[in-house]
């Protein structure tokens, strides 16, 4: 008893750094199922039972199966230590607050535990002169915000509750807006490029359920998007409007009503001069393995990696497909041939060569309708580089972040894993970050 002691203690004590040792269970070729603390060796795993101490080695032409319970997906984002919110006149700085116009009777404007209200009576947008109550941060030059409308007064009358970019506070400067109108009846995206000029708007039937908004500034293009989860976007319109480079930017609302209060209620507000994708990418291989990553790029005939410290080289001709947001059923099938092109959030699939993504922006050359740009969070589903194919594997390497390697063959270097990859040959992965090791035949 003491020798097994002693030997738990020394193993404890030496070998892989503790990053490399985790809780799991394995079961060999044999049928023998182990748990413990699972070690990796120069040639395999050595099993410490936790409760009995006992020990085993098992070499890896003997392993059917590795499951790793300690494993979990990485999160893309460091955290974010809490800060203490510094209020200046009730709103979290840098935000503030003031009212459109002249509206005929008050118009209020709180925040608590993260959701702004705002309260407005007598007040109209959606015309050449406007009135109601905005809560806006000052921005200079290009922004993405967006936002969730958790809940609002339905009247029935020509309400407004959205986002919106705007020149200024005066009841006829130029503006942006994207929101809820008509009592939540329907979705609008209204512009005015000048002051007092015609206001344009685009009209949209209501989405069922939460309701998500996102407006987009590029110089004077202006994108709307609306989403039901706040992860994939739909593009609505796009416009044109000469705003001045420092401009108003936030959430506003108007109700007509001159004797009851319009109220909206918003939250999980946030901006950025671009916005990364929650969901990041997803790179299907030729022949049926998966990367996942936060971000990529290319523009030559290599993907880089964006927030992955270790991953093999991939080039552009061992690539399926790249998928930036989960693949609508219907449109699984028109995607099966391989044919190249992008599949959009519309639900529209243009043919043509894909050429580059850089700083979140495809492009593709199309027969039809010349060469394209389009925004990969907010307008690209996937991107097809040719059809996909079988092929045999005797393992599949599942890692913490939902990777899948598919090999024929693997070994140890160190504290990596060498595999003998399907499509992308020779490569290697770290042993720390694996989830779950299986021979899926012998």
């Amino acid at each position: 008893m003491r020798l097994i002691l002693f030997l738990v203690c020394a193993l404890s004590l030496s070998g892989p750094p503790p990053c490399l040792a985790a809780e799991g269970r394995l079961r060999t070729l044999r049928g023998e199922q182990l748990s413990g603390v699972i070690r990796w060796e120069s040639n395999g795993v050595v099993v410490v039972h936790s409760d009995s101490g006992f020990i085993r080695f098992v070499a890896l032409h003997d392993l059917r199966r590795i499951l790793i319970h300690s494993a979990s997906p990485p999160s893309w984002a460091p955290p974010v230590p809490p800060l203490e919110i510094e209020l200046v006149d009730g709103l979290p700085f840098p935000w503030e607050a003031g009212t459109i116009g002249r509206p005929s009777g008050p118009a209020e404007s709180t925040w608590r535990e993260g959701i702004f209200r705002v309260e407005t009576q007598g007040a109209s947008l959606g015309q050449t002169v406007e009135s109601g109550r905005m809560i806006f941060e000052r921005i200079r030059g290009n922004r993405e915000i967006q936002v969730r409308l958790s809940r609002q007064s339905v009247y029935q009358d020509d309400t407004r509750a959205g986002l919106m970019f705007r020149g200024g506070l005066g009841e006829s400067d130029p503006s942006v807006f994207l929101g809820s109108a008509a009592g939540s009846r329907e979705d609008v995206f209204e512009w005015k490029p000048e002051a007092s000029a015609e206001r344009w708007r685009c009209q949209f039937p209501a989405l069922g359920g939460h309701r998500w908004y996102k407006l987009k500034r590029e110089g004077d293009s202006f994108s709307a998007y609306r989403s039901r989860d706040g992860l994939r976007w739909m593009l609505l319109c796009r416009t044109n409007v000469a705003l001045p480079r420092d401009t108003l930017m936030g959430v506003a609302a108007a109700g007509p009503s001159g004797y009851r209060v319009h109220r909206a209620w918003f939250d999980q507000i946030s901006h950025a001069q671009r916005m990364e994708s929650p969901m990041g990418v997803r790179v299907e291989l030729q022949a049926g393995g998966v990367l996942e990553c936060p971000g990529l790029e290319w523009d030559s005939g290599l993907l880089r990696f964006l927030g992955v410290e270790s991953r093999p080289k991939v080039r552009l001709d061992q690539v399926a497909r790249l998928v930036f947001q989960s693949i609508p059923s219907r449109s699984q099938r028109r995607l099966q041939d391989g044919q190249r092109g992008i599949l959009l959030t519309s639900g529209e699939f243009l043919e043509g060569e894909p050429r580059s993504l850089v700083e979140g922006w495809i492009t593709l050359d199309s027969v039809l309708f010349g060469r394209r740009r389009f925004d990969a969070l907010n307008e690209a589903v996937a991107v097809v580089f040719g059809p996909s194919r079988s092929a045999e594997a005797r393992y599949e390497v599942t890692l913490t972040d939902g990777s899948v390697f598919r090999a024929r063959d693997l070994g140890l270097e160190g504290y990596r894993l060498r595999l003998d990859e399907t499509t992308l040959g020779f490569c290697t992965v770290p042993v720390s970050d694996l989830a779950v090791l299986e021979r899926v035949y012998d």
